[in-house]
């Protein structure tokens, strides 16, 4: 009896062993999975947020291309219209530089005409009733500026000159 008694404890004994073991085991097992779990979620969510900013970045880049396409295509107009405006500038260079010779070319004129006034011999003045006196030299540029007009392009009036003695009759000038 005794020695059933021994054999009872050794077998409950190994029994309450292998079950503890088997606890221990298990809980192990659990905390690894609980582990594995817990990173496996975390590696989802980071997979989620990855794939939201993939398509928020997806959806910003689509988003700037067709503002860039709009942008390209409302600037080739504007390209255009800046070409032609620096046309237009480069040709009103051209035309005031044009107006500027053509101005110093009259006053170069303008001077040599005065020049020649001043180097004729003043001549003496008949006795007799009095005649009316040459034109002074500012009225001499009156017909300059009629041409400067008609260099640019202005239409001229037609204006009577003392010096040049012209009369208006019936909208014409004569001689």
């Amino acid at each position: 009896m005794e020695l059933g008694l021994f054999v009872l404890g050794l077998l409950m004994g190994g029994a309450l062993a292998w079950y503890l073991l088997e606890r221990q085991r298990n809980d192990a097992s659990r905390e690894r999975d609980a582990a594995a779990d817990a990173r496996a979620r975390h590696l989802q969510d980071e997979v989620k947020q990855a794939d939201s900013a993939l398509a928020e970045t997806r959806d910003r880049l689509i988003a700037l291309q067709l503002e860039h396409k709009a942008l390209e295509e409302r600037a080739q107009p504007l390209e255009a219209e800046a070409a032609q405006a620096k046309r237009a500038a480069q040709q009103a260079l051209e035309m005031e530089t044009r107006l500027r010779q053509t101005c110093q070319a009259l006053q170069d004129e303008l001077a040599q005409l005065k020049r020649q006034l001043a180097s004729r011999p003043a001549e003496p003045a008949p006795s007799g009733p009095a005649q009316p006196s040459p034109a002074p030299v500012e009225t001499l540029a009156a017909p300059a500026e009629p041409v400067v007009a008609a260099a640019a392009g202005e239409p001229s009036p037609a204006a009577p000159s003392k010096a040049g003695g012209t009369k208006r009759r019936g909208g014409r000038a004569r001689s």
